[in-house]
């Protein structure tokens, strides 16, 4: 025992140590960062604090007096070297990742990769190091410890004065509250926007867990009992639907008084979602209390699970030890998948591939309907001991409660901010979306019409009985709601629908092509200082002014040299113009005002966005990443990527090639200059100038559009008053 609290205590101070040194890291000047010494470091303190845990899982052998076969040696080897291993190097490229902005650009999207593969791989690797361990532990296992009388189990007298179930909450609580802070910088660039409101949210939510708690068992567990029962949050009770609710509530109310000026429908988009992480740690709460699990089932379909899962999940709080053979269903472990499950619904499928058809705060109202429905399809299963209320309806009903309410809520927020845009004129049409809300309407509306009339008939042929249990009436209930609910959904569809058939006559565009200099990236400063650098360097006598240089932007640069600098070699002028810019990239290139959110607003309507440069693939990255607006666009070609520059045809041919586009008068290219009309033009595709930079462009009225700020772009691509 002695040796295993030993290096215990080792591994947790080098995995301290390691982690305590990747913060220093991101916060050193950027002249001192060097990742490849750091990386090496890391890894010295990660294989070293792998020994150290491996050395402490032997030292529990000794200690258990355990002889193990070599089977469960050779898990216990790889568990225990792996899982830190992997786990320590997920935690250490989160904190890079998320934290360091210097990453280079390579090398942060491994740590990306690293992030979700090592986070998996250390779960896998767990249960590989417990399985070595499993067949020598005592069960139930312990769950929480006494000041009194040490570690207990939930199979004895004492009770835990810290609660491995309170634990688990509140690590799900602060593991989500870093996620939201995360999402919340990338939106608003700033690090603790949510930190006062989880300070307050998460308290209120543990008090509105214990008050529905109360609330639904007064009949069966408080009634006859002195009052101060009620207040015993120690002694077990807590509901989750109400803590979330009741967090959900104080937690958008301090928000709006806290962060005026933020939008709240994000911040419930962002946080509201999480919460199902949150619920699936909290849930390990429950195996450590063998509690809320369901019947008896034979031990032969589980054996698939960890082993230390199926041997504790052999006893239960309430009923003792299940027969030989048999376990008690871990109904922790499926709510649990189900709740990580639907957060990457929620917030992956919905809250990015499928952005566009959603309104802000559609997300925070899907984590109603999909906890509600989860719960609903659980209750059933629990063995009774653990449902709540007169014949253990009360969770049952209000999680089929949940599912309606948030239908209703999805629906009255696209139908409000349907009617607010309507009266302000600005309502934004979707190109090309008749097929597909012809599809999801079909689809939804003809499922939800069939549930509901399976529902119906179910309810109708068969007795109510006061048990919640599958039995037909009940499952004829879960499916008439269910139905219901896609059946509202379908207002929305329709609504779609009909406005997507009305605005598809002047919404003709599906591919929006951009050029770079100029209309993406203000890169104007940065061509001036630059050029008045060669000047100096090569032609002194020679003496542009800066309204001469702001037309190099546009015409290949090396046309440009050829023309500017005639006794030198294009080639030369042309490194030497890289190499001198960079000095000025960081300081001067931006992206103009409005520019990221109307580019994500197009991206959102559904257009499809690219890029015709005549910049060089070097340059064009370089330029992207400092704008950050790289990930709009679904096609980029340089200069170097085609035979003939603009005002060659070549590069807008090549785009639609890619996306498989064949119509020209399906593609509207946008740029700032002459050359970009006669590409335009060369192309066959319309053209639409952009009049805020400082060229004076003799083509301007001959485009087919113009647009003074990114404002204006957007109201002409996307509000319906525009009619293009």
């Amino acid at each position: 025992m002695i040796i295993a609290l030993i290096f215990m205590v080792a591994f947790a101070a080098l995995a301290g140590y390691g982690i305590y040194q990747a913060v220093t890291f991101i916060k050193s000047p950027v002249v001192t960062k060097q990742f490849r010494p750091f990386i090496i470091k890391q890894l010295i303190f990660i294989g070293a604090a792998a020994i150290a845990f491996l050395v402490m899982s032997f030292g529990f052998y000794m200690w258990l007096e355990a002889n193990p076969t070599p089977l469960y040696v050779v898990q216990l080897v790889v568990g225990g070297l792996l899982f830190p291993s992997v786990l320590l190097i997920a935690i250490n490229s989160f904190i890079i990742h998320y934290y360091n902005k210097q990453t280079p650009q390579e090398l942060d999207k491994w740590l990306y990769r690293i992030i979700f593969i090592g986070f998996a791989s250390a779960l896998v690797f767990f249960f590989i190091w417990t399985n070595g361990l499993a067949p020598y532990l005592t069960y139930p296992l312990i769950n929480g410890f006494s000041f009194t009388d040490g570690f207990v189990t939930p199979n004895g007298q004492a009770r835990p004065n810290i609660a491995f179930y309170a634990l688990c909450i509140l690590t799900g609580a602060i593991l989500v509250y870093f996620l939201c802070d995360h999402y919340m910088y990338k939106e608003y660039g700033e690090h603790g926007i949510l930190e006062s409101t989880f300070i307050v949210a998460f308290p209120a939510g543990i008090i509105g867990a214990r008050i529905w708690y109360v609330i639904g068992n007064w009949s069966v567990e408080f009634v006859g009992r002195p009052w101060y029962t009620m207040f015993q949050v120690w002694e077990g009770g807590l509901t989750i639907l109400g803590g979330a609710v009741t967090g959900i509530v104080v937690g958008v109310l301090f928000f709006l008084w806290r962060n005026k000026g933020k939008s709240i429908f994000l911040g419930i988009d962002i946080v509201v979602p999480t919460i199902l992480i949150a619920q699936a740690v909290g849930r390990l709460g429950n195996f450590f209390n063998c509690e809320v699990h369901g019947l008896p089932s034979d031990l032969i379909y589980w054996k698939w699970l960890p082993e230390v899962i199926w041997r504790n999940a052999a006893y239960s709080s309430t009923s003792g030890f299940a027969d030989s053979g048999q376990i008690y269903v871990p109904l922790f472990l499926i709510e649990g998948v189900a709740n990580i499950v639907g957060y990457f619904i929620i917030s992956m499928l919905f809250g990015r591939l499928l952005r566009k058809y959603t309104e802000l705060g559609d997300l925070g109202a899907g984590y109603i309907i999909w906890y509600g429905l989860t719960r609903v399809l659980m209750e059933p299963l629990r063995s009774a001991d653990f449902q709540m209320g007169t014949n253990g309806y009360w969770s049952w009903i209000w999680s089929l409660s949940s599912v309606v309410i948030g239908v209703l809520l999805i629906v009255a927020n696209h139908v409000i901010r349907y009617l607010i845009a309507k009266k302000n004129n600005t309502y934004k049409a979707i190109p090309n979306a008749k097929k597909t809300y012809l599809m999801s309407t079909a689809i939804i509306g003809g499922v939800g019409a069939i549930l509901l009339a399976v529902g119906i008939y179910l309810i109708t042929s068969n007795n109510f009985v006061a048990k919640v249990a599958y039995n037909n009436y009940n499952v004829g209930v879960i499916l008439l709601i269910v139905g219901l609910s896609l059946i509202a959904l379908i207002s929305i569809s329709i609504l779609k629908l009909v406005e997507v058939i009305k605005t598809e006559k002047h919404v003709k565009y599906k591919l929006l092509l951009f050029d770079l200099d100029g209309t993406l990236c203000n890169t104007d400063e940065m061509v001036v200082q630059t050029f008045f650098k060669l000047y100096e360097n090569y032609t002194p006598k020679v003496k542009r002014t800066r309204e001469e240089i702001y037309y190099f932007s546009g015409p290949p640069l090396k046309k440009t040299m050829a023309e500017e600098f005639p006794n030198y070699r294009v080639e030369e002028l042309c490194d030497a113009f890289v190499k001198t810019s960079k000095i000025y990239y960081d300081l001067t290139v931006t992206p103009y005002e409005d520019e990221i959110a109307t580019l994500k607003a197009l991206k959102q309507a559904g257009y499809k966005l690219g890029i015709v440069t005549n910049k060089s693939s070097a340059m064009l990255n370089y330029s992207l990443d400092l704008c950050k607006i790289k990930h709009f666009f679904d096609v980029i070609v340089p200069a170097d990527a085609v035979a003939t520059p603009k005002p060659s045809k070549d590069g807008i041919i090549k785009a639609m090639q890619q996306l498989n586009i064949r119509k020209s008068s399906e593609v509207l290219y946008i740029g700032d200059n002459d050359i970009d009309y006669e590409t335009a033009t060369n192309a066959g595709v319309d053209c639409m100038l952009v009049t805020w930079g400082p060229r004076t462009i003799n083509f301007v009225n001959l485009a087919k559009y113009q647009a003074k700020s990114y404002k204006e772009l957007g109201e002409l691509l996307l509000c319906e008053h525009s009619k293009l």
